[in-house]
């Protein structure tokens, strides 16, 4: 496979010119004169290297209404992501080694891309994987079936037995049910009220008494994920100085909208943390600057629009990876990241972080995934929504990119609205 009259980052972060080459799914210095094979004009165009998103809901098995492994993946392919790790609050839960096997091989059947899939906590401890995951999650306020944890034992449990952590830092038992709206406030639209920054702080706490109760070689990597808050920066910062291995994710929702959003809008903007302050968002941005934060995942997690329209109980969680690319291009545009900037947070700490080798840059040897944007003024996807919930919030956003192409694998498996679907593979087979 060739790409002719690429524009691409290498792996100096400057822009480079020409062709290039892929053979058996990676990209490989500019071969003879008998070049043959699927060959791609990108005049005009610009080629990334396909992102990683570490944060995933596509739903399957069992809420396959919302969405389903085949609708989330063309939602990827569309959005320029080219490997997903898919998180395992499903129905069942992923939580036994009976369920990672049941849905490995749902994704071995159905996911064109590259993937891996999260495995998700108990205590007592369930057995163990049995296979590598990306990592065992921990949900600190209930997010499926299985109880949320929040106390030391489990803590030091899950530290104890597994090497990858992630964890949902929102205690529960921080929560306030009972708060009421500000006067003049829609009375219904409290949900940042209800999960308070205090519920973080209490659930940071825990886990820092947990790593510092180790000895630092039984430490495990601790994924903090979606930081939304000044005090997740704060305590991330200090922890990384002390030299815990701590790495922090966000979501492009934290870094384009706020609490004043989800009153103005409601349950369509409802998520879990929920959208916080300016003065958040803007210390959010900062730390994705600073390296404070490692990497931005969508925590795509579609809900249909009749259950967002239900006044109290209505479900959290919003669908964003069908634009996650332009979105994060928008950042760029704004000058509040360089395209260097986007690359680190977008593909190569994400594969640092969840050990992921061969990502990261166009160079000889790494997986030819790539996406081939266009650029323009107020651009419109070539397809309709494609996540079944058939809503996202960014429908009126005016993008300045469109993704034309994406490949995976050196496989086109996207182009303009049109799919060619096949078996991808898991990235830690």
């Amino acid at each position: 496979m060739r790409i002719l009259d690429a524009t691409w980052l290498n792996t100096e972060g400057e822009l480079e010119r020409g062709t290039l080459h892929a053979e058996d799914g990676r990209w490989i210095a500019a071969p003879g004169p008998t070049d043959e094979g699927e060959t791609i004009d990108a005049k005009g165009l610009l080629v990334l290297p396909g992102l990683v998103d570490a944060h995933v809901h596509f739903r399957e098995p069992g809420v396959t209404h919302k969405e389903g492994i085949l609708s989330g993946s063309a939602a990827a392919l569309a959005g320029g992501v080219t490997t997903v790790l898919e998180m395992p609050n499903t129905v069942p839960p992923c939580a036994t080694p009976e369920a990672l096997a049941e849905k490995r091989a749902l994704y071995t059947q159905k996911c064109p891309l590259h993937w891996g899939l999260h495995y998700q906590a108990t205590f007592p401890l369930a057995p163990l994987p049995g296979s590598p995951v990306a990592s065992a999650k921990i949900y600190m306020a209930k997010s499926s079936v299985d109880e949320a944890l929040t106390s030391d034992a489990a803590i030091d449990a899950i530290f104890a037995a597994y090497r990858r952590v992630a964890v949902h830092a929102e205690d529960e038992t921080g929560f306030c049910s009972a708060v009421v709206a500000p006067p003049g406030q829609d009375p219904t639209r409290v949900h940042h009220l209800r999960r308070p920054v205090e519920a973080i702080t209490k659930a940071l706490d825990t886990l820092e008494r947990g790593l510092r109760r180790m000895k630092p070689s039984a430490r495990p990597r601790l994924v903090l994920c979606h930081a939304a808050t000044r005090e997740e920066i704060a305590w991330v910062t200090r922890l990384k100085r002390e030299g815990f291995d701590v790495w922090a994710e966000t979501c492009p929702h934290y870094l384009l909208l706020t609490q004043d959003d989800y009153v103005r809008i409601g349950n369509d903007l409802k998520v879990n943390p929920p959208l916080r302050t300016v003065e958040d968002r803007e210390a959010v941005l900062a730390a994705l600057a600073d390296g404070v934060i490692d990497f931005i995942s969508t925590d795509h997690a579609p809900h249909l629009p009749a259950e967002k329209a239900v006044e109290e109980g209505a479900p959290s969680g919003i669908a964003s990876i069908e634009c996650f690319l332009p979105l994060l291009l928008t950042l760029v545009e704004s000058r509040k990241l360089s395209l260097r900037d986007l690359l680190r947070l977008a593909v190569t700490n994400a594969a640092r972080c969840y050990e992921l080798p061969h990502r990261g840059a166009i160079a000889p040897g790494n997986f030819a995934d790539a996406v081939l944007l266009s650029s323009g003024d107020d651009l419109r996807p070539h397809h309709g929504v494609l996540t079944k919930a058939g809503v996202h919030p960014y429908l009126a956003t005016r993008f300045g990119h469109r993704v034309e192409s994406t490949l995976v694998a050196g496989v086109e498996r996207y182009r303009k609205g049109a799919f060619r679907l096949g078996p991808g593979k898991e990235v830690y087979a």
